[in-house]
């Protein structure tokens, strides 16, 4: 059986639907205080992933079909080994050590696509609470579905979030590894391995959060220059790190200038609300929301940095704490109406956030659609 990929209305029904599962679950979570029952969201997101139907196409994910065709001979001598100079180090230990006890790619996938399910429903988890709206949780499938086509963007990302939870935990020396790890996935990681810095520096103070737009412009410029020096001294810099895809990065950034005036425009409209935001930060006594609000303060401060680099998977990084502070902001917009009022808001809101879904997977071009469960498929 022969399919294509095309836009495909019944899976965006599926892919919102796993966004509800997501949110849903979160919300029942924290009002019963029940944490096993994540366990629903966990299954019904490594399953689909795992069972998805994959083809030559780019039907279940644009790059799939080169990761499974990686898995399935990492050991051997085809011409798949030859793609492992495009495969970070640690993403290839992990890929061959799973190998080595199966040679079923469902098998490789659940447990893969489990971690990053399981590092996503950790963070969240952790950094959610009550006074959060779940409704911006819709858009969490998209950044997961992403995935089929970008596995190592996202198992890296899985890296940084659990870091980020250990971090706030206080466990900072397994946080510190946890995190350098995720370069050793896939180097763009490192844009966000430099958190760390900015976050002992941001904690003490000693950065000062007006001085986030000039140091975003610094960051623009000092990128084209330590780019200009990459691509001509430094490239023995590049030789020892190269995995094929960096010197793409540098040398042709396909990003999109428009991207970074859309991410400037998200943080303008959360703007809107921050004296209120700053006001609940001091008032924070748990300091979730401390962390949350350094992880997208990092991310706005970044963007120049990835826009400049062409690193078009950065915005993947940290879009879950970009989601929970706007479920933050939503939850401040609404205490300024009535009560009889904010039924409406809620649902104006949800239908906002839906058409943001639907617009964000009509134009992806990861090859997500059609979404085919492969038992389904006779073979």
């Amino acid at each position: 059986m022969r399919f294509i990929p095309r836009f495909d209305m019944a899976s965006v029904g599926l892919f919102l639907a796993m966004g509800g599962c997501a949110a849903l679950h979160v919300r029942y979570a924290h009002k019963s205080g029940k944490r096993y029952v994540y366990i629903g969201w966990f299954l019904v997101w490594t399953v689909l992933a795992a069972f998805r139907y994959v083809n030559n196409n780019g039907i279940g994910g644009a790059d799939s079909m080169n990761y499974i065709h990686f898995f399935e001979g990492c050991f051997g001598e085809d011409i798949w080994t030859k793609t492992d100079k495009h495969m970070e180090e640690l993403f290839q230990i992990i890929t061959k050590l799973i190998r080595s006890y199966t040679d079923n790619f469902r098998i490789y996938y659940l447990i893969v696509y489990g971690a990053i399910v399981w590092s996503y429903i950790t963070f969240i988890n952790e950094f959610h609470s009550g006074r959060y709206s779940c409704i911006p949780l819709l858009l969490s499938a998209i950044v997961f579905t992403k995935s089929y086509n970008t596995l190592r963007t996202s198992l890296a990302a899985s890296f940084i979030l659990t870091g980020v939870v250990l971090l706030y935990r206080k466990k900072k020396i397994r946080s510190a590894i946890v995190i350098a790890a995720s370069f050793f996935i896939h180097r763009t990681a490192i844009a966000y391995i430099l958190f760390l810095p900015f976050y002992y520096l941001f904690k003490s103070r000693k950065l000062k959060m007006h001085y986030g737009v000039i140091l975003a412009a610094c960051a623009s410029g000092l990128i084209k220059v330590v780019k200009m020096w990459l691509l001509t001294g430094g490239v023995w810099l590049l030789d020892l790190f190269d995995t094929g895809m960096l010197r793409v990065y540098l040398i042709d950034p396909p990003f999109s200038r428009a991207a970074l005036l859309i991410q400037m425009s998200c943080f303008m409209a959360l703007g809107a609300v921050h004296r209120d935001l700053y006001q609940d930060l001091q008032r924070a006594e748990d300091g979730r929301f401390h962390m949350l609000y350094m992880l997208v303060f990092y991310d706005f401060i970044m963007t120049p940095v990835y826009t400049s680099c062409g690193i078009w998977r950065a915005p993947e990084y940290f879009y879950l704490p970009r989601l929970l502070m706007w479920g933050y902001t939503i939850s401040i917009y609404r205490r300024k109406f009535a009560r009889e009022s904010k039924v409406f808001v809620t649902l104006l809101f949800a239908a906002v956030f839906a058409a943001l879904f639907i617009y964000n997977i009509s134009i992806s071009k990861d090859m997500l659609m059609p979404y085919i469960f492969a038992p389904m498929v006779q073979s």
